[in-house]
């Protein structure tokens, strides 16, 4: 799973206690395997330096992706918005981990009670998305940009105040995370 991928040590029984009344402090970083062991040399040493020894070290290798802001997340979301005056007012947010059919047919449901039967969506996973959707009665438009794309499109609307979210805190934390 995506928790048991990214937070190995929450599975260790009482792992907090290990490191004192002092904490911790994790930094992960990500970096392209050709590089890796250059890179981490660099990390320990500055981290040595600076008198702060690492006392756990974790190396996960992602599967590749060339895409901005993505690293192994398995998971499908979906945002439904309508336009007003000059902006994009986003009325809701999704996210579903699962089989990805029975996603898309979720998905196809919720979009029908807004009244809507076109999705925009980027070229992950090829024509899948467009023949699972039209299942579902959905036509599985896909966007001319590439995942990356889309963030940044999203980013700089969202900085000119063009795109207006919902109280969704992991989204926010999320979007704050890609500045």
């Amino acid at each position: 799973s995506h928790a048991a991928f990214h937070f190995l040590l929450d599975y260790v029984p009482n792992w907090e206690r290990s490191f004192g009344r002092g904490g911790l402090i994790q930094y992960q970083s990500f970096v392209p395997k050709e590089t890796a062991e250059e890179a981490w040399r660099e990390m320990i040493g500055l981290s040595h330096q600076r008198g702060l020894p690492s006392y756990v070290g974790v190396t996960k290798r992602h599967r590749p992706d060339k895409f901005l802001l993505t690293h192994a997340v398995d998971g499908f979301s979906l945002a439904i918005a309508h336009a007003q005056d000059n902006h994009a007012v986003v009325d809701l947010v999704r996210e579903m981990h699962g089989s990805p059919a029975q996603i898309a047919g979720e998905y196809a449901a919720l979009l029908k009670t807004y009244g809507l039967t076109k999705v925009t969506g980027d070229r992950y996973a090829g024509a899948w998305p467009r023949d699972e959707f039209s299942k579902h009665g959905i036509t599985y438009e896909t966007s001319e940009l590439d995942r990356s794309g889309l963030y940044l499109e999203l980013l700089a609307r969202l900085n000119s105040g063009q795109v207006e979210l919902p109280p969704y805190e992991k989204l926010h934390r999320q979007l704050v995370r890609a500045c």
